[in-house]
């Protein structure tokens, strides 16, 4: 025979860690699962979640995927302690050129051990990651939002749909977008890395943020 579960109606909390409580229940009984507050509050809260940004004064052309040079990336370095986990891609148009882009491919770079010459990365300009709990811990995870060249080009893995806007005036399409959120479906162990690519080469420049989250590393990661 199970362990009855004990349960309280009406708020539950806030608690410390560690403290013992109750589940919440309704005035029937019925176990609540309702999120309270927002999906990536608690996440945010200790500090997991982070923003990278690429300069809104310096837009950049997305490369091509088989010449990844200076393609916004995402690298969790070796011994960085932490699993990086893609929470959201936003690419926004500065300037469709003649075409903007119509798909974005995210590449991978499965060895990202260092920066030097004939390392891994052959330069790296680092954007510094802010924390979403403002003033909260510091990033292990590296961010090149615009200057990042490789020994060995990355490889292309995940199409990214990107979101096309029509002029309801025309029916003309009035630039595209990515707003991706990876739903948990990539991981960054240490040693790893990811980049913003297209399959063709378009002229329009853009603006390119990741959402993420270093969570503590598990056992066999």
């Amino acid at each position: 025979m199970g362990t009855p579960i004990s349960g309280k109606p009406g708020l539950v909390g806030p608690l410390g860690d560690g403290s013992p409580a109750e589940v919440g229940v309704d005035a029937f009984g019925s176990l609540l699962v309702a999120e309270k507050g927002p999906k990536y509050l608690e996440w945010t809260r200790r500090g997991y979640m982070y923003t990278t940004l690429t300069s809104p004064a310096a837009p950049i052309a997305l490369p091509i995927y088989s010449t990844a040079t200076n393609s916004p990336t995402l690298w969790n370095p070796p011994g960085s302690g932490k699993m990086v986990v893609p929470v959201k891609l936003h690419v926004a148009v500065a300037d469709a050129g003649d075409r903007a882009a119509a798909s974005v491919i995210l590449s991978y770079t499965p060895a990202a051990a260092e920066v030097a010459t004939g390392g891994t990365f052959a330069t790296f300009t680092n954007i510094v990651p802010v924390n979403c709990l403002l003033n909260g811990p510091a990033c292990k995870a590296r961010y090149a939002g615009a200057v990042v060249t490789w020994t060995t080009q990355p490889t292309a893995f995940m199409h990214i749909p990107v979101q096309v806007g029509i002029n309801i005036l025309d029916g003309s399409r009035d630039g595209s977008w990515v707003d991706f959120d990876f739903e948990g479906a990539v991981i960054l162990p240490p040693g790893t890395a990811i980049s913003v690519t297209t399959p063709v080469a378009f002229d329009g420049t853009y603006l390119a943020s990741f959402i993420f989250a270093e969570l503590p590393l598990p056992a066999g990661v």
